[in-house]
């Protein structure tokens, strides 16, 4: 999975290709685009922080325990052949 400083390097690079176009709607999309992956690096820079403190872990898929809904079970309405005629 992507880390924040991945998603900053990103940012980064959106910004250069906002600087260095010479349309300004693009400009304009570069940087919302930029914007966006600075707000990710956020988050996951906080997350990352939270799960570096003792005792908080991050369970895998694999490891999580799964939860099953109870299956409902509606009877079965057979028909018989004398009916299907």
């Amino acid at each position: 999975m992507p880390n924040a400083s991945y998603y900053r390097k990103e940012a980064e690079r959106c910004r250069v290709a906002a600087a260095t176009t010479t349309d300004g709607a693009a400009a304009v999309r570069w940087l919302r685009i930029a914007k966006d992956y600075d707000a990710l690096a956020n988050v996951l820079a906080a997350e990352e922080q939270r799960l570096s403190q003792p005792g908080m872990t991050r369970l895998s898929m694999q490891q999580r325990p799964v939860q099953q809904q109870p299956v409902q079970q509606q009877p079965v309405q057979q028909q018989s052949k004398l009916e299907e005629c």
